[in-house]
């Protein structure tokens, strides 16, 4: 794909939604990441799907519009003794 061909495609995105790690050191690793989307899609809405202990942390970064707070499931079955 040439660059102009992708940069059009690029113009059109206007919702983002980014994940993560759960762990609380992830942050720090997100977060030029996450700034990075914020340049490459300026008028773009950024969400972020975190865990419910971490949306206190995330409400701080200026980049982020929303925050979707989940809860992690207990896993059951051979999952859940590993």
């Amino acid at each position: 794909m040439k660059s102009a061909d992708l940069s059009s495609a690029m113009a059109g995105i206007s919702r983002i939604c980014k994940g993560s790690q759960t762990w609380v050191g992830d942050y720090r690793a997100q977060l030029s990441a996450v700034q990075q989307l914020e340049t490459f899609f300026p008028k773009s809405h950024l969400a972020g799907l975190r865990p419910g202990y971490l949306v206190d942390l995330w409400k701080t970064f200026p980049y982020v519009d929303e925050i979707i707070p989940f809860q992690k499931r207990e896993r059951s079955g051979l999952l859940g003794r590993i």
